[in-house]
């Protein structure tokens, strides 16, 4: 008897459960590529990506998503964007009362959630939600409002119900990163790539391409990819010296040479631009402006092994075994190197200066 009680019990509850949720009904912007779900109660208004949901004349969730960003950027220019977006909207409520501006993630996407409350013109208070993202390559918001102290569950149900067409730009970025992290760099390009389809004019997908390739030794490849990057943020001097890189390890001084250069001018006083042009340098053969360039990385950096390694190799070369002999010793103190470098340098401190005479 008990257990049929426990089955009426139980048998109610889900009929209750299920009783909430059926009234509720999917519309989607397939154009924008997303869809919420919205209770039966509520009027929808649809218009150029924007859907707009209301139960009475202070309760309402609006989901925008905006014309495609025209410039190029980054990830951290994402952000920044999204901030001041952010920050514009605040500017038009100068007396709101601020609850709290963090990070999170809304439908998997990294996003911007600002709550505040302001007393609008005809003397109504209300209290707002607007989350920011990025859809692709367009800024995208939710926005809440309503008369009450906070949101019911029904208004969060709305705004958290979002589900986007997937996956995303952020989302084969996110693979992308774990692939990396994990050192899987043909999974971590083909991600990017994914990402770049969706955003073209994202920059951070083109490097993160780049760096890869080069992980996997296609300099070829990593120099379109970080070119395209270049193409797309011409001021950003990292992206120069990745391409001098590759460049380098390809043989091509001349190419890193003014890849390097163009680094320096742009930032003067970060280091691994002249690390990349004291190794373009080094082989061109010109082996005072390398040993000036890795001076001059000594420092803004300080006393480090990379730099008084390639010093070694460079008094090695101009015949002055002495004070090479002095820098390979202080460099086989570190504990981890990689195994040419700590081979070379091994034979040197225990006197073979016949291995690898090409330059490390």
């Amino acid at each position: 008897m008990r257990y049929k009680k426990w089955s009426l019990v139980m048998f109610l509850a889900v009929l209750f459960l299920f009783g909430t949720t059926v009234e509720a009904r999917s519309v989607e912007d397939k154009n924008a590529g997303y869809s919420i779900e919205v209770p039966d109660a509520w009027q929808v208004s649809e218009k150029d990506g924007r859907i707009k949901v209301s139960k009475a004349t202070y309760e309402s969730v609006m989901v925008a998503v905006y014309p495609p960003f025209p410039l190029s950027r980054t990830n951290e220019e994402n952000d920044f964007i999204i901030k001041e977006i952010n920050r514009m909207l605040m500017d038009r409520f100068p007396k709101a009362t601020v609850d709290f501006v963090k990070k999170d993630k809304i439908a998997n996407q990294p996003a911007l959630f600002s709550s505040f409350s302001s007393t609008l013109k005809d003397g109504t208070t209300v209290k707002i939600l607007r989350i920011s993202f990025w859809l692709n390559q367009s800024p995208a918001e939710i926005f809440c409002m309503t008369k009450n102290d906070q949101l019911d569950e029904e208004m969060k149900g709305i705004a958290y119900s979002l589900k986007l067409k997937a996956p995303t730009t952020a989302e084969w970025q996110e693979k992308g990163y774990q692939a990396k992290e994990n050192k899987n760099y043909t999974e971590a390009i083909s991600a990017f790539t994914k990402a770049t389809e969706l955003d073209a004019k994202n920059a951070t997908s083109f490097y993160e391409i780049a760096y890869a390739s080069a992980e996997l030794k296609n300099y070829p490849q990593a120099i379109a990819a970080i070119s395209k990057a270049i193409e797309l943020k011409p001021k950003k001097a990292f992206y120069y010296n990745e391409r001098a890189y590759s460049y380098i390890a390809s043989n091509e001084a001349k190419a890193a040479m003014a890849d390097a250069n163009k680094a320096i001018q742009l930032q003067p006083e970060v280091a691994t631009s002249y690390s990349a042009r004291g190794n373009a340098y080094a082989k061109l053969k010109q082996y005072d402006e390398a040993i000036g360039d890795f001076e001059k990385v000594k420092a803004l950096r300080g006393d480090m092994v990379e730099a008084n390694f390639n010093l070694a190799q460079l008094f090695e070369l101009k015949g002055n075994q002495a004070e090479a002999l002095v820098l390979y010793q202080k460099v086989a103190q570190e504990s981890k190197l990689p195994e040419a470098i700590k081979e070379k340098v091994n034979d040197r401190v225990n006197g073979n200066w016949d291995s690898y005479k090409e330059w490390i």
